[in-house]
């Protein structure tokens, strides 16, 4: 897998990262076993440097996109009835 730091942007006592994944799905991963697809999602990240270390961090990422890669499928609930 290839970690990449698309943009890095600091501001006062924060630290934003917007990055990608890429990579081919060689091993098992929660489960699911090797498909050797291409997988790539992204994500952004805010840390909160205090005292020159990390004190907080944010994330989002796109982990549908990458679970839709290795052949997942969303399905809406069943309603009760």
């Amino acid at each position: 897998m290839t970690f990449i730091n698309e943009d890095v942007i600091v501001k006062g006592d924060k630290v934003i990262t917007r990055y990608a994944l890429r990579g081919t799905h060689t091993g098992d991963v929660e489960g699911i076993p090797a498909t050797g697809n291409k997988i790539e999602f992204s994500g952004i990240e805010i840390i909160r440097i205090e005292n020159r270390k990390i004190a907080e961090s944010w994330e989002e990422n796109n982990l549908l996109r990458f679970y839709q890669q290795l052949g997942m499928e969303l399905k809406p609930k069943e309603g009760e009835k």
